[in-house]
């Protein structure tokens, strides 16, 4: 099933998908992985205003892994010289799509780039989250799905370790993640969040000279990176510049495909790329090139 190949070459962003009960007070009665999979297997269509319908289809199953298709139906004005060599306009049907991948088992979602539906991933993956969360309201299943875009942290790790002086400091926790990236601060404090059923946390440390070159410190802003969370410092370029605010919000995860691969393949590479990020700084990783 997950041997089909995929004709064209793809351009991925990496989200984190979370499941959260609607009623905080109650758990989720059913796992997960399952919420996700019963959710995508809904044949649910949503109109917009601009007389065009979103639409999930061509669903595979297998394992942990789901791939689908998120689509928008609209009609398409065109002008064409008919048989009688007359100009006319008419009207077509198109349904531009693009490729979905999620792996339920390290929550990870991935979204391919398709300028016809939308500039921006970022805005199907919001259409995406509508279609899933509808299935699931007409399903009676008291849970919700979340999408977040997964950040590369090392542009940011580069600029922080390079820094003349960093006089602050501070990362922002989703959720707890599958994986568990950072046990002594990011588990506990993601646990605790879900817990009071917060959407995040945010930690800070300031100092004169904070010491960013522990291994430690890169670790934190990993795990901030792959559960959907950020990251921000005031730093010193050099003993000249004056104290300069960065983050890490702009370094979207993202990946490149070849033509003609296959889902399983995809799904692969998609799992290889998510665990680089996860160790992202660590023995002079420079990122992807």
């Amino acid at each position: 099933m997950l041997d089909e190949q995929i004709p064209q070459a793809l351009k991925l962003t990496l989200f984190r998908i979370l499941v959260r009960p609607t009623m905080p007070l109650y758990p989720l009665e059913i796992p997960r992985e399952e919420i996700i999979k019963t959710a995508a297997t809904a044949p649910l269509s949503l109109k917009t205003r601009k007389n065009s319908t979103w639409k999930i289809g061509n669903v595979r199953i297998e394992e942990q892994y789901i791939y689908l298709r998120i689509g928008r139906i609209r009609l398409d004005h065109q002008s064409i010289l008919d048989s009688t060599g007359d100009f006319v306009d008419t009207e077509n049907e198109v349904a531009p799509y693009s490729h979905v991948f999620i792996n339920t088992a390290i929550g990870i979602c991935s979204i391919s780039r398709n300028v016809d539906l939308s500039y921006l991933t970022e805005s199907i993956s919001i259409v995406l989250t509508k279609l899933l969360n509808e299935s699931l309201n007409r399903r009676d299943i008291a849970a919700e799905i979340e999408l977040e875009p997964i950040k590369d942290p090392i542009e940011f790790i580069i600029k922080l370790q390079s820094a003349h002086l960093v006089t602050k400091l501070w990362v922002t926790v989703k959720r707890p993640n599958p994986l568990d990236v950072n046990r002594d601060f990011t588990l506990p404090t993601s646990r605790v969040l879900e817990e009071l059923n917060g959407d995040e946390s945010t930690t800070g440390w300031s100092g004169n000279a904070l010491n960013v070159r522990q291994p430690g410190v890169v670790d934190i802003i990993n795990s901030a990176a792959t559960t959907g969370g950020n990251a921000g410092a005031t730093i010193k370029k050099n003993s000249n510049s004056p104290l300069l605010p960065i983050t890490m919000t702009s370094n979207l995860a993202r990946l490149g495909t070849f033509s003609r691969e296959s889902i399983r393949n995809i799904f692969n590479e998609i799992s290889e790329s998510y665990n680089q990020i996860r160790t992202r700084g660590r023995n002079n990783d420079s990122g992807p090139e």
